[in-house]
């Protein structure tokens, strides 16, 4: 099922580039060793998230293709849980493996998204940027459209 969003701006901490972020190299370089670890390979993903507005629509991962609970993936930060989804982003022409990225917000303790954005890690799109329109297509076994 495609939905049509649009690429907006992140917090800068999953890829590391908030000045504020206490993780220079960003979340998601740290979490990705840890998931593989769990046994789930995202070696593939470009290191970052990608935020797709779907407004005025929600996604809401309902049977998750991957999900861990209390993950330790920083000593210093307390357990997360997070469930994946599988898609992909098409961008222009290309469809771009992807996976929808949700960081339990029961477990998260900041960098909270508004309802309609969708975190997702996908393998490296070149010039994407803020307001870029997209084409999520998602699994709707795994996920609800609201």
């Amino acid at each position: 099922m495609g939905i049509a969003g649009v690429v907006a701006d992140g917090h800068g901490v999953a890829s590391g580039k908030s000045a504020g972020s206490p993780f220079p190299k960003g979340t998601i370089e740290m979490q990705i060793p840890v998931f593989q670890r769990l046994g789930l390979d995202l070696s593939w993903a470009y290191p970052a998230t990608l935020n797709i507005s779907v407004a005025p629509k929600r996604i809401r991962i309902t049977r998750p293709w991957h999900v861990f609970s209390d993950v330790r993936w920083f000593e210093d930060w307390p357990p997360e849980s997070f469930s994946f989804s599988t898609c992909a982003v098409e961008y222009g022409d290309t469809r771009h493996r992807a996976v929808i990225y949700y960081p339990h917000e029961e477990t998260r303790t900041d960098h909270f998204q508004e309802p309609s954005i969708v975190e997702v890690l996908a393998s490296h799109i070149s010039d994407i940027k803020t307001g870029s329109e997209v084409t999520l297509w998602v699994d709707p076994t795994q996920v609800t459209v609201e």
